[in-house]
C-alpha cells in the first residue's frame, strides 16, 4: 500500500511525469474501451 501511494503522490506532483504516463497508458485504454460491449 505504501508503495502505491508513493506512485499516486509522483503523478499528483510531477507533471511531466503524469503526462509520459498518460501517453503511454491511453493507448491501451482505449483499446480495451472498444473491446466493451455497452
Amino acid at each position: 500500500m505504501g508503495q502505491n501511494e508513493k506512485f499516486f503522490m509522483k503523478i499528483i506532483d510531477d507533471e511531466q511525469f503524469a503526462g509520459a504516463l498518460m501517453e503511454l497508458m491511453l493507448p491501451e485504454v482505449y483499446e480495451r474501451l472498444q473491446r466493451v460491449e455497452v
